[in-house]
């Protein structure tokens, strides 16, 4: 009876110590690991974690209140985050996807690290930088507000960006397959933004003095006795029948 309820207490202990095993897999990470360090199976964290020379051979999945410092990690799933704190990652390995979504902590980077698949960052409003990294898919970027830099990294397939305020700043980036978007042409950190419009110019005031009216012109009547005199229009057409007049007495004379 004795030996049955030692037994019991056993077997409870050995659920309890694998109950303790199965949630460190979910956010604590004083428990991750083994002799090897490996950790066979997905990793859900949800407090803030480190880790340091692991190899883990499934997903790792960081939620609200979780964060991961990584370095020399490789994860042979993909590294997914929903609404979590931040993620500095540094000369590790992801063999599948990275989705970043929603971080809402003050900087999150990816560095130096080897990426299989494709990267997804969506409206994070932590500060973002993704810096000498290998990337054999694509990255997309869409709707982030917490600033992104993109710089010294290859990418295999595309680049895109778009709705990210402030636009992306980055250099040095190879991309096989073209930029488009917001990143079709990255600008150092801290350059201007290129203008969509030239601005509107100012008509310069014309130093030209503005022209002379040519002087009127009078016109001079004479009369019979040959003098004459700067007569206007209407002083002519009043002396017009007094000349006639005069010239027809004249001829009336000589006759």
């Amino acid at each position: 009876m004795a030996r049955d309820s030692w037994l019991g207490l056993s077997g409870f202990a050995l659920l309890a110590l694998h109950a303790q095993c199965a949630n460190a897999q979910s956010g604590n990470c004083r428990f991750y690991g083994d002799d090897d360090g490996e950790i066979e199976g997905d990793v859900e964290i949800a407090t803030p974690c480190t880790l340091t020379d692991v190899e883990i051979n499934g997903d790792v999945i960081v939620f609200a209140g979780g964060s991961l410092v990584a370095n020399g990690v490789g994860i042979k799933g993909n590294l997914y985050t929903s609404r979590a704190d931040f993620i500095a990652m540094e000369g590790s390995r992801i063999d599948g996807n990275v989705r970043l979504e929603e971080l809402v902590g003050d900087e999150t980077t990816i560095e130096g690290t080897n990426i299989d698949g494709n990267i997804l960052l969506a409206r994070n409003r932590s500060r973002l930088e993704i810096v000498n990294n290998d990337i054999h898919g694509g990255m997309f970027a869409v709707g982030n507000t917490g600033g992104l830099l993109i710089s010294g990294n290859s990418f295999e397939e595309n680049l895109d960006c778009t709705d990210n305020t402030p636009a992306p700043v980055g250099l040095a980036n190879r991309v096989d397959d073209g930029a488009a978007g917001q990143c079709a042409d990255l600008r150092p950190e801290g350059s201007p933004a290129p203008m969509t419009s030239a601005p509107a110019t100012a008509t310069p005031l014309s130093s030209t003095p503005p022209a002379t009216p040519a002087p009127t012109t009078t016109l001079a009547a004479a009369d019979a006795g040959g003098g004459a005199g700067a007569l206007d229009w209407p002083a002519v057409l009043l002396l017009l029948p007094l000349l006639f007049l005069r010239r027809h007495a004249r001829a009336r004379a000589r006759v």
